[in-house]
């Protein structure tokens, strides 16, 4: 990895956590994010359409795989994920945050990003002449994620 950054979260207490998020689903953009929770919790993830709870464990590190691994191509106005280096075989985890229901939250997540100095592409251990690949080589753009370069075969 060429470069990570550190981010510290607080979500206030809210006396009514039904009305609101404390973050909206998402993926992370970097390849690889280490979370420490504190005790409140309120980190859920998708699976099979249903959000899953993530209960603090004290002193554990959640370790989710970002958007690294995944490319955002869009056609008109909707958005297709691809696997980009997994060429469809693993998936960013989407997310959310739900407000303090107890207190306050903070947590503290570490992302891991590539260089910007190279392109990425699927791994050659993903290809086979019945799995080509999916899209071309394409830069990580800091700040912004992916520059998409689809394969036209």
């Amino acid at each position: 990895m060429k470069y990570e950054w550190l981010v510290g979260q607080h979500y206030p207490f809210f006396p009514e956590p039904e009305l609101t998020l404390g973050t909206a689903k998402h993926a992370d953009p970097s390849s690889l994010t280490l979370l420490l929770q504190d005790k409140i919790g309120g980190l859920q993830l998708l699976h099979q359409d249903h959000w899953v709870d993530v209960p603090p464990v004290q002193g554990a590190l959640v370790a989710k795989i970002g958007d690294f691994m995944l490319v955002e191509l869009f056609c008109s106005h909707t958005s297709l994920s691809s696997q980009l280096i997994t060429n469809d075989k693993f998936r960013s985890v989407e997310h959310r945050v739900l407000a303090g229901r107890i207190g306050p939250r903070i947590s503290v997540a570490c992302f891991y990003n590539p260089t910007t100095a190279r392109k990425f592409g699927p791994l050659m251990e993903f290809l086979s002449d019945n799995n080509p690949p999916i899209y071309r080589e394409t830069h990580w753009i800091k700040g912004s994620g992916w520059q998409l370069s689809p394969c036209s075969f």
